[in-house]
């Protein structure tokens, strides 16, 4: 009954299945909190004083996470069974669970994303049609990404990445949402694009999709050209952030 209960939180309460299958480990899901959380929160705390737009925002990342885990799900489950070396991600038991409840699961991810909609609406009801958009998308998204295994894959998961770190918060800045883009979703795309299977030579090469040394020497570019470029202070700042926490993490991982 325990494990019964177990699963059902693992597949259907929003994070639980990110956090068992993606970040694992208390250190990553730490640095997912560091460089995820605090920067869009940052990025909203200076942007409004509206502490209804702080609730929105967190129930906008609170719907982001339960559609997306519906793609990390798909992904783990359905989409493994036409891979040569899929990435197992849950044991037999868990996929067992997920098998016989599928439609349990799903239903209940679509009931969750739908009770966060409904709370949006009745707080805020001009930016429903935003968080719906928002939504959809990333699950259109991830429909083709999951039934895809080529390069395409790319810019695929380019937009997947840009539906959870910069739609959710255009409706709540006054600046331009692409400084955004360059906060993670353009060092991701260069570290993916590094990967072996999708045969890039000159991204193997490339200093900047270099995990290691790569990471701060992109924040130290974008830092300097925020600096340049007359980007608002709170982007300055957070450029400067993530310079130093990559720093740090560089150093430490040397360390160790």
């Amino acid at each position: 009954m325990l494990q019964q209960s177990t699963y059902k939180s693992l597949f259907c309460f929003p994070f639980f299945y990110f956090i068992q299958t993606r970040t694992k480990t208390k250190i990553k899901t730490l640095s997912w909190v560091l460089i995820y959380l605090v920067p869009l929160f940052f990025l909203i705390c200076t942007s409004t004083n509206s502490f209804v737009e702080y609730i929105i925002f967190g129930l906008f990342i609170l719907g982001v996470y339960n559609f997306y885990e519906m793609g990390y799900i798909w992904n783990d489950t359905e989409t493994i069974k036409n891979e040569v070396n899929p990435s197992l991600r849950l044991n037999e038991w868990q996929l067992r669970f997920y098998y016989d409840n599928r439609i349990y699961i799903y239903l209940s991810k679509l009931s969750i994303g739908f009770i966060i909609g409904l709370v949006v609406y009745f707080i805020e009801p001009s930016i429903i049609s935003y968080y719906i958009v928002n939504m959809s998308l990333i699950i259109i998204l991830y429909v083709i990404y999951n039934n895809v295994r080529s390069r395409i894959n790319l810019p695929l998961h380019f937009l997947l990445v840009c539906s959870r770190f910069v739609l959710p918060i255009i409706p709540f800045i006054s600046f331009n949402p692409v400084w955004i883009v360059f906060s993670f979703p353009i060092i991701n795309l260069l570290e993916r694009a590094s990967e072996k299977r999708f045969n890039f030579v000159f991204f193997q090469k490339f200093i900047l999709s270099n995990k290691g040394t790569g990471r701060f020497l992109f924040y130290l570019l974008m830092l300097f050209f925020s600096v340049f470029l007359g980007a608002p202070k709170n982007i300055i700042i957070l450029f400067s952030y993530l310079f130093l926490y990559r720093l740090f993490s560089f150093y430490m991982y040397g360390k160790k």
